[in-house]
């Protein structure tokens, strides 16, 4: 966008001088579907979140329980949060057996060096041009 900036700097001189409850206010007022966007501390303590029973515990190993905020959209009580988010390369081995990757492309991904995972996705049925990088930790 051209003048982002200057649209930036537009917007915020005069956001800023209402709080949010006081925007979400004007807003609904006018018609406006909107809501305040929450930090976590927030989001589990809004009483329309606790009301709807939208708060889920998984438990992992380190963390203990942990709370998670399931799909408001209601298909029945056995779909629910069942496992914590895996840690950053906890899948790694299997996704990489899967899909055939050599010892020799593992360690250049375990050094910082780039794969081409699309080469893997040809016997799924197609090329899936993809733009990551597996993360691997060290």
């Amino acid at each position: 966008m051209a003048n982002r900036e200057a649209l930036e700097d537009v917007m915020n001189a005069v956001l800023t001088t209402k709080t949010t409850n006081d925007w979400v206010e004007v807003l609904e007022a006018a018609g406006v579907p909107c809501g305040s966007v929450y930090d976590y501390a927030q989001m589990f303590a809004d009483p329309q979140v606790r009301h709807r029973g939208m708060v889920q515990y998984a438990t992992d190993a380190e963390l203990g329980e942990v709370p998670h905020i399931r799909t408001p959209i209601r298909i029945g009580e056995g779909v629910q949060v069942r496992n914590v988010a895996p840690k950053l390369g906890q899948h790694n081995a299997e996704i990489f057996g899967r899909l055939g990757v050599s010892e020799a492309e593992k360690t250049a991904a375990r050094q910082g060096r780039t794969m081409n995972p699309a080469a893997y996705f040809v016997g799924y049925g197609a090329l899936v041009a993809l733009s990551f990088v597996i993360q691997v930790p060290s």
